[in-house]
């Protein structure tokens, strides 16, 4: 279960990695469909499993968090690549 500052914590990184992402893109003049997608994924994943570990039951850095964010990074991929 996630409480109130771990939700705000991963909506304000995605909402933020969206936004940098694609103004870095524009600025650069590159396409921002794929990098977008997979720097997205990569943060979000990330951020759910540092949300899941540090903020809501205080854990160390261990081997599930790693399995965490990596499973999470490619769910969020996959919906961002989908539906985009």
């Amino acid at each position: 279960m996630f409480g109130f500052k771990s939700a705000l914590f991963i909506c304000f990184m995605t909402l933020m990695t969206l936004i940098v992402c694609t103004n870095v893109c524009t600025l650069l003049h590159i396409s921002s469909f794929l990098p977008n997608a997979v720097i997205t994924g990569i943060v979000s994943g990330y951020s759910v499993a540092f949300a899941q570990f540090f903020i809501e039951s205080k854990k160390k850095l261990c081997k599930e968090f790693y399995i965490v964010g990596s499973l999470m990074s490619c769910m969020a991929f996959f919906i961002i690549f989908i539906f985009k």
